[in-house]
């Protein structure tokens, strides 16, 4: 019997698992970074969307042959859109990069791996020929020393003839896995390949805007006579708007002090007179609005910031300060405004300079939208969110820009902090 221990001592075939603890290594990866790759593409898709939207205010705003803020203030904001779109297209190559990485470090066990079992089965289909070619099978069992030898015999010949297939089976599988895992590798190069065409694509084109914003910069500084007139028409209108929304305001505030009075039989205890006195409905409206904080809806349905709340530099005028109490919103002409919210008109005005001007109550806030035409609210009216107030007006530049304002009480705050982030 010692002349058959070479079939005795064929145990079970080991199959390398690299190439399994590789995909799982990968899947891994993937699935960490699924979030991250999502916010790629969210945000990707917003700064397009902001290009999109921006490109078209551009071109309203060129109709005009003259240099302006407004042509320059859709310049910059473009410049902005196409430097964030370049960024995030060095982000998602930079990702591809890391997963061809990975994908080629996994081929390539893969391929090592598929060699190994192939060699492997080699062996194991040599040794079984070397054995069954020297004896029969029914003489190699029966030639057994013992009955449970035998058995033993039996079940290796019954193990070896299923290893075969399953290693067969297993061959099979590394080999459409290699094949899967090249062709999404060959998926991804193509991809970068069309990234970086499009990163080349998109600064020229933000070179191409970066010269037009020198250009009409350099135009608009030698105005600087026009600009300054442009200021103090501005602030004077501003400064008009201002006094008009405090009168409101503290009309209302006397107002709902009455109503509170009555309601109660008596005379207020609220020493706050800035203040409006909130009825248990106008505290309701009050509170959901301040709930909604960062998650106002916009007055317009495009557009983009065009000068921000509070104080700051002028954008050509040197050692020159613009205060705005709210935001410019710079959106397409035609536009429709519409309330941020639920609430109560409390005026339609005109105020020079800036148009039509709607107010609207929120409890103890208030919005005010400004640069208005074609105003389709009257006073007491009350408002839904979304609903529309008025269309956005156009002036003579072709600028069509809203000011938007939110007061709580006689104390205006900026407007940003409370719009959802586009």
């Amino acid at each position: 019997m010692r002349k058959n221990s070479n079939f005795l001592l064929i145990f079970p075939i080991s199959i390398n698992n690299t190439f399994l603890v590789g995909i799982f290594f990968f899947m891994s990866l993937v699935l960490f970074s699924q979030k991250t790759k999502k916010d790629l593409v969210n945000q990707k898709s917003k700064t397009l969307k902001d290009i999109s939207e921006t490109h078209k205010i551009l071109k309203e705003t060129r109709k005009q042959k003259k240099a302006t803020i407004g042509q320059l203030n859709a310049l910059k904001k473009q410049i902005n859109s196409k430097e964030e779109l370049i960024g995030s297209i060095n982000v998602e190559v930079m990702t591809l990069e890391e997963e061809i990485e990975e994908l080629e470090m996994i081929t390539s066990s893969m391929e090592q791996d598929l060699e190994d079992l192939k060699q492997e089965y080699g062996k194991m289909v040599y040794a079984a020929s070397k054995v069954s070619g020297k004896y029969d099978k029914l003489m190699f069992l029966f030639s057994s020393n013992t009955f449970n030898q035998m058995l033993m015999r039996l079940k290796y010949m019954k193990f070896y003839g299923e290893t075969r297939k399953d290693q067969l089976v297993q061959i099979e599988k590394v080999r459409e896995a290699l094949i899967n895992e090249k062709e999404i590798m060959q998926g991804k190069k193509t991809k970068k390949e069309v990234l970086l065409t499009d990163n080349i694509k998109e600064k020229e084109s933000l070179e191409i805007l970066k010269t037009d914003k020198d250009k009409i910069a350099k135009e608009l500084s030698s105005k600087e006579k026009e600009l300054r007139h442009e200021i103090n028409e501005k602030k004077k209108a501003l400064h008009d708007l201002e006094r008009l929304i405090e009168n409101i305001i503290r009309k209302e505030i006397q107002e709902s002090r009455r109503k509170a009075e009555q309601e109660a039989h008596s005379k207020s205890k609220d020493d706050h007179k800035n203040k409006i006195t909130l009825t248990p409905e106008t505290k309701r409206i009050s509170d959901k609005f301040e709930a909604n904080m960062g998650k106002l809806n916009w007055p317009v349905s495009s557009g983009f910031v065009s000068q921000p709340f509070g104080s700051h530099p002028h954008p050509i005028l040197k050692h020159v300060t613009v205060n705005n109490l709210g935001v410019d919103i710079q959106t397409n002409e035609g536009q429709k405004c519409r309330a941020v919210f639920q609430g109560k008109v409390t005026a339609v005005a005109n105020v020079p300079g800036l148009n039509q001007i709607v107010t609207v109550q929120h409890g103890e806030y208030m919005t005010v939208y400004a640069r208005l035409t074609d105003v389709k609210v009257k006073v007491g009216q009350m408002l839904e969110a979304k609903q529309e107030i008025a269309t956005v007006y156009t002036n003579h530049d072709d600028v069509t820009e809203l000011q938007f304002q939110i007061w709580q009480n006689i104390t205006n705050v900026d407007p940003e902090g409370w719009l959802l982030k586009k």
